[in-house]
C-alpha cells in the first residue's frame, strides 16, 4: 500500500482503525522528516493506548457527527452543549464547560453559534447576577429532539459489533478508566 504524506494527513477520517496505525507504520517505516511520523516513530504513537482511546474517540465521534452535521450544520461542541441543555435544562456557561469536558472558549464559540442561530438563549442568574444561563430555545428542542435519534441510530451502527456483553464490559471498562484518571492521586 503506497501513500503519500497528504493522504496520511487525510487519515482522521479512516474508515477502520486498523488502516489508520497500518498508515502510521508506514510512514514510519519510511523514515519521514514530517513532524507527525517522526514523533509516532519516537513514542511508538500506534501502540500508546491514551492515544489509541482518543483516535477511536475521534473517530466516533466524527461519524456520529456525520449524522447531525449534514442536515443542521452543527459542529460536534454545538451538538454536545445542545445535548447537555437537552438533558438537563438551563445552565451557566461555566457549567457547561465541565458538562460538555470542553475548554471555555469551544463552549463559549458553541454557545454564540447556537445563540445566533436562536436554538439557545440567555437569562439572568438569579443565583449568581454575574453570570447568565443558557437554555434551549423551542426551535432549540425541535432540533435536539430531530438530531438525538440520528445520533443513538449512528451511535448503535458501530457498537453492534460488540456483544451485549462486550458492550456491558467496555463500559465498566472505561468508568474504572474514568474514575482512575480523574482522580486526585
Amino acid at each position: 500500500m503506497k501513500l503519500t504524506l497528504h493522504q496520511f494527513e487525510l487519515t482522521r477520517g479512516c474508515d477502520s482503525y486498523q488502516h489508520y496505525l497500518a498508515v502510521l507504520q508506514i510512514m514510519s517505516a519510511r523514515n519521514r522528516t514530517s513532524k507527525v511520523a517522526n514523533h509516532a516513530n519516537q513514542t511508538r504513537l500506534g501502540a500508546f493506548l491514551p492515544y489509541q482511546l482518543a483516535i477511536t474517540f475521534d473517530a466516533v465521534s466524527t461519524r456520529i457527527a456525520g449524522s447531525y452535521h449534514a442536515a443542521l450544520g452543527l459542529k460536534v461542541p454545538e451538538w454536545r452543549v445542545m445535548t447537555v441543555l437537552g438533558e438537563i435544562g438551563a445552565a451557566a456557561q461555566c457549567e457547561l464547560v465541565d458538562l460538555t469536558l470542553q475548554d471555555k472558549v469551544t463552549v463559549y464559540r458553541a454557545c454564540k453559534s447556537l445563540g445566533t442561530r436562536g436554538l439557545v438563549a440567555r437569562s439572568s442568574n438569579v443565583r449568581d447576577g454575574r453570570s447568565h444561563l443558557l437554555e434551549l430555545t423551542s426551535a432549540g428542542e425541535a432540533v435536539f429532539r430531530e438530531i438525538w435519534p440520528q445520533a443513538e441510530e449512528a451511535s448503535n451502527a458501530i457498537f453492534n459489533v460488540l456483544s451485549a456483553t462486550e458492550l456491558k464490559r467496555l463500559r465498566t471498562m472505561l468508568e474504572k478508566i474514568y474514575t482512575r484518571a480523574s482522580s486526585s492521586g
